[in-house]
């Protein structure tokens, strides 16, 4: 009777008091629990502006029904309100425990990762989001552009190059796969890697942008990774003929002979070019 009195006579401090008694009297997991503090918390943000509170009460909702969406949207607002960014981060990742449609979970994980990014400065776990969304649906412009920005980061560089080199290449996108192939090559210490990686580039210039002038300027890379394949000289040579390079050619071979770590066999034949 007190109940139904204060809510007809708008007593919203007094029906807060019952409300988190019949709640705490309530067994776990209840729907009289459930069902009190639901009321509770909608009457203490909208009627008491009590948000803080309200904040509380919500998450004893979910911690009766985890997957509950109007406690979970309530949360959400709250937090953002407040600037509570770590609790609204771990929001955001019990959501996705329960979230079952793809779309939904990638959005969420969008928005996951901007957090992370923006407000807990936290750059692993943000590309770690990142690189979720993309498995889940890999030419989201976000993920891809959020992720493109650590490219210039010498920390993270490797790792996003690796995550988007297969968009890149889905997309024919060759000034973009050029710059994932240097990205490698910074690091990279094997050398047959290190060659496949070399002429990769080079017929990229030479083939995909026909740019005659770049390719000149990588199959030298390549020459210097390895000086044995005649093939590789004989291409420079028609490249340096083709855009009137011998300079630029004679700079090439003069560094690799100054080197001077290589057999005299191959020394004189390169010496003869």
């Amino acid at each position: 009777q007190l109940e139904r009195l204060y809510r007809e006579s708008h007593g919203h401090a007094e029906l807060r008091d019952i409300l988190e008694r019949k709640a705490n009297a309530s067994p776990e997991g209840s729907a009289e629990r459930y069902e009190a503090l639901v009321e509770l918390a909608v009457l203490l943000e909208e009627r008491l502006d009590a948000p803080e509170d309200a904040i509380g009460a919500w998450e004893q909702v979910l911690g009766v029904r985890g997957a509950d969406p109007d406690a979970a949207a309530s949360l959400d607002r709250l937090y953002t309100a407040a600037e509570r960014w770590v609790d609204l981060a771990q929001l955001c990742e019990k959501r996705l425990a329960h979230i079952r449609d793809a779309k939904q979970a990638v959005d969420l994980r969008f928005r996951l990762g901007v957090l992370c990014e923006t407000q807990l400065s936290d750059s692993s776990r943000a590309m770690e989001c990142y690189e979720a969304v993309l498995a889940g649906q890999a030419e989201h412009p976000g993920a891809v552009a959020a992720l493109e920005k650590y490219l210039d980061d010498p920390d993270f560089r490797s790792r996003v190059a690796e995550s988007l080199e297969s968009i890149y290449i889905s997309r024919q996108s060759w000034p973009d796969l050029i710059r994932i192939a240097e990205i490698r090559l910074e690091r990279e210490e094997d050398p047959v890697r290190r060659l496949d990686l070399t002429k990769r580039v080079s017929r990229m210039y030479e083939e995909q942008l026909e740019d005659l002038d770049g390719a000149f300027v990588w199959y030298g890379r390549v020459f210097r990774e390895d000086p044995d394949d005649r093939a590789i000289r004989d291409h420079l040579l028609r490249l340096a003929s083709v855009l009137n390079k011998w300079s630029d050619l004679a700079d090439v071979l003069v560094d690799f002979l100054d080197g001077g770590a290589h057999k005299p066999e191959l020394r004189k034949e390169v010496a003869g070019t």
